[in-house]
């Protein structure tokens, strides 16, 4: 199983590609709950792995200018890990995860990757390297300022420490 994987950037993708990421999106999370409540910000850059051709894993990237306590923080934000159901639980996902992470780090230059997910996800994250930190996380709807509700995980990228208080994404969530 030799596993491609790109990172394009969502506006470089082919009408093809799209289809083929909404695809595997939707049905990685058909019958999950959870997230219909939020409108949500469309990913900057796709993390695309592919077997023969066939595009069968996707992580997306956003990165945003957010504070954290009042201070300005670059954020690459994580969203959309999705593998087709008759691939997961090979390692894909975390595959893609690595190049996003690195991705975040070497060519985005930002000072953490931050993600938002549900309590039974922590531990696939957390053995990437994320660290769970408090918030509360608010991001922006069209309603106004709310909180995400929601496990909030940091990875340093080109700063270490995370600093501590109330999280503002200064935008839609990822």
């Amino acid at each position: 199983m030799d596993l491609s994987i790109v990172v394009k950037r969502s506006s470089e993708l082919t009408a093809a590609e799209r289809e083929e990421l909404g695809t595997v999106g939707g049905l990685a999370f058909a019958g999950q709950s959870g997230g219909e409540e939020y409108t949500w910000a469309s990913s900057q850059w796709q993390v695309i792995g592919s077997l023969e051709g066939k595009v069968v894993s996707s992580v997306g990237i956003v990165v945003r200018d957010a504070l954290v306590d009042g201070l300005p923080v670059r954020l690459g934000g994580i969203g959309g890990v999705a593998t087709h159901p008759e691939w997961q639980k090979r390692g894909l996902a975390s595959q893609l995860m690595v190049r996003a992470n690195a991705y975040m780090r070497d060519e985005l230059k930002v000072d953490f990757g931050l993600l938002g997910c549900g309590e039974h996800r922590k531990h696939f994250y957390g053995s990437l390297g994320w660290q769970v930190v408090k918030g509360p996380l608010m991001v922006d709807q069209p309603s106004g300022k709310v909180e995400l509700k929601a496990v909030t995980m940091v990875l340093p990228c080109l700063k270490q420490d995370w600093p501590e208080g109330i999280i503002d994404l200064c935008g839609l969530p990822w």
